[in-house]
C-alpha cells in the first residue's frame, strides 16, 4: 500500500492527467465524468515510479449509455420462459445490482421458493444474454448514448497513461452487446473489464478487472473509476 508521500504524489499525477483531459470535455456532462473518477488502490504493492499507467474503470448502464426498459423487458422473458408464469413483480431501475442478484430477488419476489433458486438461477443466467441479443435491433433503436461520454471515452483511450475498461454489474455478454450495439467497444479494453458473471459481489469486480489488467499488461496499474 502506498505511504502518504506515495499517494500524494500519485494523486497530482492523476490530478495532471485528468487535467490533461480536461478541455475535451466539451459538453457538462463530459467533464462530470472525468473529474469525478476517485482513486481506488490498485496493486498489492505499490511504487509510485513504477506505476506507468492508470487504470480506468467505467460503469456502462447510466454512465455510457441507457436503454430504458429493455434490460426489464428481457427479465421479463426469461422469467416466463423458465418459471413457465409472468412476472408480477420485476428488478427496479437503476439500483447498480449485480444482474444474478438480480435474478435471485426476481425469482423470490414472484413466488419461487428459496429451495428452487439454486436449479432455476443459473438457467436464467444462461438465458439472458440470449434474450438480450433478441433485442439489438430495440438497443439502437431506443436506448441512447449517455451527453459527452463518447468524447471522455474517446479522450481516455487516447491517453498513453491510461487504460480504459468497464466494471459492470452487467453479465459479460450483456455488456460486450451493449458497447458493440452503440460502436462504444472501441474505447475500452473489455477483456481486461470485471462482469457480473466473474462474481455476483458487485465490489469485487474491481479487484477482478486490476487482476486482468496486471497480469495482460505485466505493470503496476492505479485504478480510476
Amino acid at each position: 500500500m502506498a505511504n502518504g508521500l506515495q499517494s500524494t504524489r500519485l494523486n497530482e499525477r492523476i490530478e495532471a492527467m485528468l487535467g490533461d483531459l480536461q478541455p475535451v470535455g466539451h459538453t457538462p456532462y463530459a467533464r462530470e465524468l472525468l473529474e469525478r473518477a476517485a482513486v481506488v488502490t490498485g496493486a498489492k504493492t505499490l511504487n509510485v515510479t513504477e506505476a506507468h499507467q492508470v487504470l480506468v474503470l467505467w460503469d456502462i448502464d447510466r454512465t455510457l449509455l441507457y436503454v430504458g426498459d429493455i434490460d426489464r423487458q428481457v427479465y421479463r422473458e426469461t422469467f416466463a420462459e423458465i418459471v413457465g408464469r409472468p412476472a408480477e413483480h420485476l428488478p427496479a431501475r437503476g439500483t447498480g445490482v449485480t444482474m444474478p442478484l438480480a435474478i435471485r430477488a426476481l425469482l423470490l419476489d414472484n413466488g419461487v421458493q428459496e429451495q428452487e433458486v439454486p436449479e432455476l438461477l443459473p438457467m436464467m443466467i444462461r438465458l439472458l444474454p440470449k434474450r438480450l441479443a433478441g433485442h439489438s435491433e430495440d438497443l439502437r433503436r431506443e436506448g441512447v448514448i449517455m451527453p459527452g461520454a463518447a468524447t471522455a471515452l474517446s479522450a481516455v483511450n487516447d491517453h498513453p497513461d491510461l487504460v480504459p475498461t468497464v466494471v459492470t454489474g452487467n453479465l459479460m455478454p450483456n455488456a460486450l452487446l451493449k458497447l458493440d450495439v452503440f460502436n462504444l467497444s472501441r474505447f475500452v479494453d473489455a477483456e481486461i473489464g470485471g462482469y457480473a458473471s466473474d462474481s455476483d459481489h458487485r465490489p469485487a469486480l474491481v479487484a477482478i478487472a486490476q487482476e486482468r489488467a496486471a497480469t495482460k499488461r505485466s505493470s503496476h496499474l492505479v485504478s480510476l473509476r
